[in-house]
Formats: structure tokens, sequence, C-alpha cells
């Protein structure tokens, strides 16, 4: 005699936390969600990951 099947309580898949994207977070120009490694020359205040975003994001900061 079969048994009737009890429904499975539904999996929870564990959300992963952020990648670690350095001391100095996520590139501040616009767009652009990379890791920034670069400071800025002027303010010190804000990071970009490379030098074109720098000079692209500079008539915004």
């Amino acid at each position: 005699e079969e048994k009737p099947k009890t429904p499975e309580p539904p999996v929870f898949k564990r959300q992963k936390p952020p990648a670690y994207v350095g001391p100095l977070g996520i590139c501040n120009a616009a767009d652009c969600m990379r890791a920034a490694k670069v400071k800025c020359l002027d303010c010190r205040n804000v990071a970009y990951c490379t030098k074109r975003c720098m000079r692209l994001d500079a008539k915004d900061h």
C-alpha cells in the first residue's frame, strides 16, 4: 500500500554576499560597477577603477 506523498518544504537558496571589491569600494563613475583602484588626484575622496573613468567623471565630480 503506497503512502500519499507529503510535499517537501521549499528549499531556500542562500544568497551569496557581494564580492569584496577592495578598500576603495566601487568605481565612482556613472554606470561603472567595477572595483575602484585609483583615488581622485584632486580631492582624494572618491575612487575610480581606471584613469579613463576618472577623466570621464571629471566634469560631474
